[in-house]
């Protein structure tokens, strides 16, 4: 049985991105486990302060039922189970997916406030790049239909060792939709490694028939969305890949400019090993 975490703060995007997750576990049949993970408050006091953990919890509790009735209100007959854990968002979310091994992470990609929205966003940005699990992105004004194209970005580079074919196969293959394999370079630049890298993805594809959309230009990010939202591609896959030990890739990676702009869902699944 497949299991889909949530992730949940109550935000609007954030119930937006679960109502989106419901409707695909209802196409998956995967059981749902929703996690909300909250900070208790610093106490800066002379006098000794107890924390009441307790009330912190049952108060999160609550509201992450509600949000569980609300959803079934609307989706019917879910198995919907509950998680809340006090502490770092990150090491919540990866201890509960070690624990689940999820086929799919979801997430949204704004919080209610400009902050929120900020804190969110690097939330969703950094478990796209350290998280050993997919994790689909939802944009606000992403609404869910069946997959009839999904498109997977690729530069071409170190592909034995960096594509997931097997996951996005059997992704691709459960919702028997249309692939492109997108790559964006300059034509007039002719690279070996890119025709190597290409010539190893055809047979790694082979059996999806992909359609290989081969689109000239500088800016990467532009490009990939562009085509995006002229062919109707309902769902895009990347693969966050690390390029140095100090991880400048979060802030500045293509990862980052397509989640922050996209307006269809990002799947961000790691590399092959």
């Amino acid at each position: 049985m497949k299991t889909i975490i949530i992730t949940t703060d109550f935000s609007k995007s954030s119930i937006h991105a679960a109502n989106y997750a419901c409707d695909l576990a209802e196409i998956l049949k995967a059981d749902i486990v929703m996690l909300h993970v909250y900070r208790a408050p610093v106490v800066y006091s002379e006098i000794p302060t107890l924390i009441d953990y307790e009330s912190f919890n049952r108060h999160a509790l609550e509201s992450l039922n509600q949000t569980r009735m609300e959803l079934l209100d609307t989706h019917g007959a879910l198995n919907i189970e509950l998680e809340v854990k006090e502490g770092f968002f990150f090491d919540a979310l990866n201890v509960l997916c070690e624990q689940v091994k999820p086929y799919l992470v979801v997430m949204g990609t704004q919080g209610k406030s400009a902050t929120e929205h900020f804190f969110l966003g690097e939330h969703t940005l950094y478990a796209m790049k350290h998280l050993q699990y997919p994790i689909l992105a939802i944009p606000p004004n992403a609404k869910f239909s069946y997959y009839e194209k999904i498109g997977f970005a690729t530069d071409f580079d170190h592909v034995i060792t960096t594509t997931p074919a097997k996951q996005i196969i059997e992704f691709v293959t459960h919702f028997n939709t249309e692939l492109h394999i997108i790559h964006v370079g300059e034509k007039e630049k002719f690279d070996s490694n890119v025709v190597f890298g290409s010539g190893i993805i055809q047979e790694l594809f082979y059996k999806l028939s992909p359609i290989y959309d081969l689109i000239d230009g500088e800016d990467t990010d532009e490009s990939i969305l562009d085509f995006v939202s002229t062919n109707k591609i309902d769902l895009l896959i990347v693969v966050p890949k690390r390029h140095d030990i100090i991880d400048r890739i979060i802030h500045k990676s293509n990862t980052k400019q397509l989640v922050a702009h996209a307006q269809v869902p990002i799947l961000a699944i790691h590399e092959a090993f």
